[in-house]
């Protein structure tokens, strides 16, 4: 006797018809406070990360004010 009741889940996504292989942009507001702060950010990242780590994090725009 089968005893396994389960049934497959169908699962229906609306797919984006566009794709995009670049972000948006994101506009950050940068004041004096937000500049200090990733000032000191990029400072303690380069006395542990590799140069071109740094570089490619503040390009990724892990810096606001970049």
């Amino acid at each position: 006797m089968e005893t396994d009741t389960r049934q497959p889940v169908q699962v229906f996504v609306d797919l984006q018809t566009e794709s995009s292989d670049a972000a948006a942009p994101v506009e950050v507001p940068v004041n004096g406070t937000a500049a200090a702060r990733s000032d000191e950010n990029i400072s303690q990242w380069n006395s542990y990360l590799p140069a071109d780590c740094v570089k490619t994090m503040i390009e990724m725009g892990w810096h606001v004010t970049t």
